[in-house]
């Protein structure tokens, strides 16, 4: 068995070996030099690896904001029902849904809002479409799982350079710990 050993900036990180199954076998300094070549190869690999990542976070913090923060950040068409364009991940922490299942049932933020809330909603909906101005409100969703979930809920409309509304982006924080307090 001959084995090299694997270094990062950060210190030790792991091995490579080889080992010879069917034999007892005298290593030679040829076999001692591939196994420091490629236990050099995999290092450059790991911290090119996390090069990259690191790299990421700095050329990309917004992308970082919209899939690790934490709102589930949205958004949807100007539309009656707002349906919804794009949604991140933290609808499934905070209302047991999919992106997926979101996305493909244009009318699901309609279809849990609240009942006593529905209304009021719709006409913020109708309002910020409308005008342009921000939408802001506190309501209730129902969870996948039937439970019920307070939601502070900000969108901005975003206009092509004619005033045309593209679309709104906005976020939602689960307030439902506050509203029980």
């Amino acid at each position: 068995l001959i084995l090299g050993p694997v270094f990062t900036g950060e210190g030790w990180w792991g091995f490579v070996g080889l080992d010879d199954c069917t034999r007892e076998r005298d290593w030679d300094e040829t076999d001692v030099r591939a196994v420091r070549d490629l236990a050099a190869v995999v290092s450059d690999a790991v911290m090119r690896d996390r090069e990259v990542a690191s790299r990421r976070l700095v050329d990309d913090p917004y992308e970082q904001l919209i899939l690790e923060g934490p709102a589930v950040a949205y958004i949807d068409a100007p539309d009656e029902a707002a349906t919804t364009l794009y949604i991140s991940p933290q609808v499934e922490q905070v209302l047991g849904y999919t992106c997926d299942e979101w996305t493909q049932n244009g009318d699901l933020w309609v279809q849990i809002l609240h009942p006593d809330d529905r209304a009021l909603a719709l006409a913020e909906n109708g309002r910020h479409n409308e005008t342009g101005e921000p939408f802001r409100l506190e309501y209730r969703l129902f969870a996948k799982d039937g439970s019920m979930v307070w939601v502070r809920d900000e969108a901005t409309l975003v206009r092509d350079e004619w005033g045309t509304p593209l679309h709104s982006v906005g976020v939602m924080l689960d307030i439902t710990d506050r509203k029980r307090a």
